[in-house]
């Protein structure tokens, strides 16, 4: 009796490889959307610990939070808000001074398309005003803000996502926001606006421009489409007053978010 051969037929190894390749065409979107998930995930931990960092700073310096950038009373060099709140957070002061090669991972955003730098978040100029050659620019108060003025913690924007420079740095401060200027930063919040449910001004969500005011507004780099530099999709992680992140779709960031209270 002859034995029979067990060998796969040159169709059959067809069929496997074929069904093998259309297993992997379904699989690798959803495994590529759920990295995308995570890292958004990750970030959004990293805004509130931002968050915890912010009010141990405030409980410390009379319930006011720290400039976006600083170069003339809380350091003897040039600092920002990474300076000035990393100590809280990691209790390691200077991992991130400005200067330092060293990386706090709660600083970086792991969906940013710019690998290295040491900050990829912004801030919002009313809360945390640009305090430069001893003039706190966050007209009419012009002065540090207090966690006691906030009347709308929950709806009031404080740290978000960044565009990038080459470096992989973002801009302290959200300084172009909503069309606004250097030094010129938005109106603060009053009910009698009528345009407070409007959605802000988008802007051109880009990394890497030569007009510094182009990276320095919302960088819309989570979900579909974001993570493009000039994509006109994504969305942008956002930490409040209150201390919550949540996951910010265009069109859901309004005039009032941006506009805090005094």
């Amino acid at each position: 009796m002859k034995n029979r051969s067990t060998a796969f037929t040159l169709i059959e190894l067809l069929v496997v490889i074929s069904i093998i390749a259309l297993l992997i065409g379904i699989l690798l979107p959803a495994l590529g959307a759920a990295r995308s998930t995570a890292r958004d995930m990750a970030c959004l931990s990293n805004e509130r610990q931002m968050g915890v960092g912010f009010y141990a700073y405030a409980s410390e310096n009379k319930q006011f939070l720290p400039p976006c950038f600083d170069n003339s009373s809380f350091s003897p060099n040039t600092s920002d808000f990474v300076t000035l709140i990393s100590a809280y957070i990691a209790n390691d002061s200077e991992r991130t001074t400005e200067g330092s090669d060293g990386q706090s991972p709660v600083f970086l955003c792991p969906q940013a398309s710019i690998d290295g730098g040491r900050i990829h978040y912004s801030a919002n100029v009313l809360t945390f005003p640009v305090y430069f050659s001893g003039v706190i620019q966050n007209s009419p108060l012009n002065k540090l803000y207090s966690i006691d003025y906030m009347d709308r913690a929950t709806e009031t924007m404080w740290v978000g996502d960044g565009g990038q420079n080459d470096d992989g740095n973002a801009p302290s401060g959200y300084d172009g926001i909503d069309g606004a200027f250097y030094g010129s930063p938005p109106p603060f919040y009053s009910s009698a606006d009528t345009d407070n449910k409007t959605p802000i001004l988008p802007g051109p969500n880009v990394d890497r421009s030569a007009n510094p005011l182009d990276m320095a507004q919302p960088r819309w780099r989570h979900g579909a489409g974001g993570r493009e530099s000039g994509g006109e999709g994504g969305a942008v992680n956002l930490l409040f007053g209150d201390g919550h992140a949540s996951n910010t779709q265009r069109d859901d960031l309004l005039k009032e978010n941006i506009r805090a209270d005094k």
